[in-house]
């Protein structure tokens, strides 16, 4: 009797090590997959951030991803527009009208004075429609702004375009680049050219706070004269 009492209590203490060997165990492998979890959340929590504007270093996130649009780069990177990016911030509803910014939203991200000479009178300037389209234009000058604009774009996205309107839409003022790059490249016969400049300019803001003036010159075969806008005091 006494042999299997020290018997059963001998197999209940080793059946208790083995437990607290496999507990010790699951608890240093729980405590190193937790901390990986950790750190992992803690990067994905920190690359939205700064997907949303956001600041900080997230550790271990990648700055070379590319994104869906086919550009590369981490949270100062540009998306898309069709065109390469560049470090400069992308498009978005605090710098681009058609997204849904107001005029102050616009000029307070700008480092260049925004001249009102070529914003519509609907977002408080003095431009309205005028009377000829781009197609209209003497020479080959329409390709020729296609081909700036798109250059400016390739390097610092514009967020808006000045001095275009849509003759299909009632002379709407238009200011995706998207819509009047297509237009122009098709040839320029649905957009509108403002009123100033006798009609043979536009201004573009762009994402990095810039902005041109692009002002194609009658009877000059082509020749578009870009100029950047001066700092702001």
């Amino acid at each position: 009797m006494i042999y299997y009492k020290k018997k059963i209590q001998q197999d209940v203490g080793a059946t208790a090590i083995e437990y607290g060997l496999i507990a010790s165990l699951i608890g240093v492998l729980a405590v190193s997959g937790m901390s990986a979890i950790g750190v992992n959340l803690s990067n994905t929590y920190c690359t939205v951030s700064k997907y949303l504007g956001g600041s900080g270093t997230c550790s271990g996130a990648t700055s070379s991803s590319a994104d869906s649009n086919g550009s590369t780069g981490g949270s100062e990177s540009t998306s898309g527009n069709s065109s390469a990016g560049s470090s400069t911030g992308g498009v978005d509803s605090t710098n681009s009208l058609e997204k849904g910014a107001t005029i102050a939203q616009i000029e307070a991200g700008l480092q260049e004075e925004l001249g009102t000479t070529f914003v519509p009178k609907i977002y408080g300037g003095n431009d309205y429609a005028g009377e000829e389209t781009f197609k209209e234009w003497e020479g080959s000058e329409v390709s020729t702004l296609a081909k700036d604009l798109s250059d400016i774009n390739a390097t610092d996205p514009v967020t808006n375009v000045f001095g275009a309107y849509d003759t299909l839409n009632s002379n709407k003022p238009v200011t995706d680049y998207n819509t009047v790059l297509a237009d122009l490249q098709n040839g320029g016969a649905t957009i509108q050219t403002g009123s100033t400049s006798d009609g043979h300019s536009i201004e573009v803001t762009t994402a990095s706070g810039k902005v041109y003036t692009l002002h194609a010159e009658a009877y000059s075969d082509g020749k578009v004269t870009q100029t950047e806008n001066a700092p702001l005091d």
